[in-house]
């Protein structure tokens, strides 16, 4: 008995001592994990999405130019490449949003986007962008590389508005199925500004559903210039009895041209139709463009560098356009696309007229057409695809080098995994 009394006396005397102890560490590892938590909630507000698209691409002779991908080095007919590696980080709380993407290819590392959006907090129908960003330009330039068919985008797309992105600001409005979309913009691509004009950009777009019938179009405009490097510009002339079709200088008076602007002027509009079909979903679009386009003698390409167009100017009439057919293969993890899209840098000039004496025509003047056709496994977050273009360009007979069509077609196969 005098053992027990003994017994339960200590346990008395350090039962709560050991209590306390255990009571103390648990309130500390609580407050911990709050401070944790408190420190990790901001990352619920971020989503990290990326993709990555391999492959390889066979020419039909080497050291081609093209627009699938880029130019094939000399003595070079088939490539292993990365085309594109992204990965995203968007941030976003309440009305505010930030994204910030790279793109790492074996190549180079390079941003492609890095803006920050704000919403009205009163109406949610307006929001401001601002950054590196999508032009608000075409419905081909908008719709994403990870989304898209084919392997790249059109031909006159990548011509006018290389990198598809921009630095400058956009206001947005949205309202029930319309969008609009304007903003100004340095007109250089993602490099450095070369001019103190501003470019502006806009397209007013809509859609309407119904059941899994879908119809969507919209209208977009390019109001810009390119600043002129000497006292030459230069613009398309037809024929008569003072000279023959080609370029004719407009003015050499250096106090009227040197750092004034040449028009550079576009104007788009594009449909999208997708409906159910019994070979399963079909997907049409169709896209048209016209307007100026300023490019020097030998290059029809806009701006893409911190020093813009060097060089006498060209002023020509351009047009191009693209259609697609894409259509699914019943419940199968196959779609099949077909595709056809023209560049015309100089909608005025016959192919027949560049080359010749006097005329200042050369390649930059003759027009593109590309037939593609290609199949698409997709499964889950994997996109396979084989694709091949068949790209011819105008004869020139008086143009060395292009007397003939250039065999200048590619095989495209590529593997794009996303998440």
């Amino acid at each position: 008995m005098r053992f027990f009394c003994c017994a339960c006396a200590l346990l008395g005397a350090f039962a709560p001592h050991h209590l306390y102890g255990q009571m103390t560490q648990s309130d500390s590892i609580n407050t911990r994990l709050k401070a944790l938590e408190q420190g990790l909630s901001p990352l619920k507000n971020l989503k990290i999405t990326g993709y990555v698209q391999a492959g390889w691409q066979k020419a039909q002779t080497p050291g081609i130019k093209n627009y699938a991908g880029g130019d094939f080095g000399p003595n070079i007919d088939n490539r292993f490449m990365i085309r594109r590696g992204r990965i995203k980080f968007t941030f976003t709380d309440k009305n505010l949003q930030f994204v910030f993407q790279p793109d790492m290819t074996e190549r180079a590392f390079a941003l492609r986007d890095i803006y920050g959006a704000v919403t009205d907090p009163w109406t949610g129908k307006f929001t401001l962008t601002a950054g590196v960003f999508l032009r608000p330009f075409t419905f081909e330039n908008l719709y994403g590389s990870n989304m898209r068919e084919t392997p790249e985008r059109a031909h006159f797309q990548q011509i006018l508005t290389p990198n598809e992105r921009d630095a400058g600001a956009m206001m947005t409005w949205k309202w029930r199925n319309i969008k609009v979309d304007g903003g100004f913009f340095n007109g250089n691509a993602i490099a450095g500004d070369s001019d103190s004009k501003k470019d502006f950009m806009g397209r007013a777009s809509f859609t309407k559903s119904h059941n899994a019938t879908q119809l969507s179009g919209g209208i977009s405009i390019y109001a810009g210039g390119v600043r002129q490097t000497t006292n030459k510009v230069y613009v398309f002339v037809a024929k008569n009895s003072d000279h023959g079709a080609g370029m004719l200088l407009k003015d050499t008076a250096v106090q009227q041209q040197l750092g004034r602007y040449a028009h550079r002027r576009y104007f788009a509009a594009d449909l999208q139709y997708t409906a159910g079909s019994p070979l399963g979903k079909i997907t049409l679009r169709a896209e048209v463009i016209t307007g100026l386009q300023p490019g020097t003698q030998n290059s029809n390409e806009s701006a893409k560098t911190k020093d813009g167009l060097t060089g006498d100017l060209y002023v020509r009439s351009i047009h191009g356009g693209v259609f697609y057919y894409v259509q699914n293969l019943g419940h199968s993890h196959f779609q099949t696309v077909l595709k056809y899209d023209w560049f015309d840098p100089n909608a005025k000039v016959a192919a027949a007229e560049a080359g010749k004496p006097n005329s200042r025509l050369a390649a930059a003047d003759l027009r593109y057409n590309t037939f593609g056709a290609g199949l698409n496994f997709i499964w889950k977050n994997l996109i396979l695809t084989a694709y091949y273009d068949w790209v011819r360009n105008e004869k020139a007979p008086n143009l060395a080098g292009y007397e003939q069509d250039l065999k200048d077609n590619i095989l495209t196969l590529r593997m794009q995994m996303r998440f």
